[in-house]
């Protein structure tokens, strides 16, 4: 093979080889991006529906307009862990959701 073709190669190898790690770089940057992102806006929602959950509000309805409010699925949980509302389910299918006191905070 000729000098020049190796060294075409070897270029273009290096240029992969950039390309790549520049693409793995970015790629960490918007999942780290993203994730933090979604971790505030969610925590916002939480705090907004804390301050309207007072006592006398049903949170199943609370749940419902929350739902539709945000475009998400919303469990309201008791300091038991019970499911007391839930945007995607009302009567006995909110009676039979599991307790969630055991799952991980």
């Amino acid at each position: 093979m000729r000098l020049a073709h190796r060294l075409l190669l070897q270029s273009l190898a290096i240029v992969a080889v950039m390309v790549v790690s520049v693409v793995v770089i970015i790629d960490n940057q918007l999942y780290s991006s993203i994730t933090e992102q979604t971790t505030h806006d969610l925590a916002g929602e939480a705090r907004l529906l804390t301050a309207a959950w007072k006592p006398g509000v049903d949170p199943d309805a609370l749940a419902d307009e929350a739902g539709v409010a945000t475009g998400h699925r919303v469990t309201l949980i008791d300091s038991t862990g019970h499911v007391v509302g839930d945007s995607e389910f009302d009567g006995p299918a909110l009676q039979g959701l599991e307790n969630h006191s055991t799952r991980p905070k």
